[in-house]
């Protein structure tokens, strides 16, 4: 794993989708998802069988999510309806959440070439909001399993997964990660904190620097797990490499914090690796992210 910040600030330049699909896009690597391939997906679905891959909110504060949010009760209509609200903190280690593509920038700058200071106002996002990803992601999705494929019940704590580990998942799954796909990635982090108890959020198994030209290469449109940047990314000035690139540069969408237990273990009684994966992000104009709820069916 490189350390070198000159190396990042490098292979973010060769991985840049900025401008490929005009210089106004705010839809990024969704544009891989063509309507054939959401044809291709919706063939998937043979037993029926759903996993809602997303976590419970939990209101509560916890070591992952000091801020979750909060719900309310705000009154009661004689004794037939009930009315609430809820506000949510998406971004974090807590909720599963979906990335608007200017959630994040490298070096000063977000997706197809706008500078951050010019995007993020007070007032919200004016460019790569959350909004063009409300009109759902219907695609294939593959799970990559990377402890099972190893004979694991769990990736370590802090440990990098490379794309050497992604190539030995799809050899082991029978399955090859292609364009336009949405590629969950299990590391087990849930079954281990299950054991172990929570983990700090400053160590986490997550995904090398190696694995981000490996996304490109095959064109995924969404990647999202239990994992996202290794951390501590050991490189200065780049705490999370996958974010600043995937984001900042190639228009990747990110998924963080999926619910990946139930899902590995729906894969492994399906006898397959490959499923229909649907979610769309709330409708919110100038949003930076949105809680989410994705579907697989098989």
């Amino acid at each position: 794993m490189t350390t070198d910040p000159a190396d990042i600030r490098a292979l973010g330049e060769r991985l840049s989708n900025s401008g490929r699909w005009g210089p106004d896009d705010e839809r990024g690597t969704l544009n891989f998802v063509t309507t054939a391939k959401t044809l291709e997906a919706a063939r998937l679905i043979r037993s029926g069988r759903i996993v809602a891959a997303s976590h419970t909110f939990n209101m509560a504060p916890t070591v992952h999510k000091p801020r979750p949010g909060y719900h309310r009760m705000l009154y009661r209509e004689d004794r037939n309806a009930a009315v609430d609200a809820v506000m949510i903190e998406p971004h974090g280690y807590e909720i599963t959440h979906i990335d608007a593509l200017g959630h994040n920038a490298m070096d000063g700058v977000v997706y197809n070439g706008r500078r951050f200071e010019d995007v993020a106002t007070r007032d919200g996002l004016l460019f790569g909001s959350v909004l063009p990803m409300g009109g759902g992601i219907v695609t294939r999705g593959v799970l990559l399993d990377i402890p099972r494929s190893q004979g694991r019940d769990w990736v370590e704590h802090g440990e990098e997964i490379r794309a050497a580990d992604l190539d030995r998942a799809e050899a082991w799954a029978g399955i090859t990660v292609g364009s336009g796909d949405a590629l969950v990635v299990r590391t087990g982090l849930e079954a281990r904190e299950a054991v172990t108890g929570p983990m700090p959020n400053e160590v986490r198994a997550g995904m090398g620097v190696d694995t981000i030209e490996w996304l490109h290469r095959r064109e995924v449109c969404l990647f999202g797990g239990d994992c996202i940047d290794q951390l501590p990314s050991g490189v200065p000035g780049y705490n999370h490499p996958l974010h600043a690139i995937g984001l900042g540069r190639m228009g990747l969408v990110l998924v963080d914090h999926i619910a990946v237990e139930e899902l590995g273990e729906a894969c492994a009684a399906e006898g397959r690796w490959e499923f229909f994966f649907s979610i769309a992000a709330l409708k919110i104009p100038k949003a930076t992210g949105s809680a989410v709820n994705p579907l697989c069916i098989f």
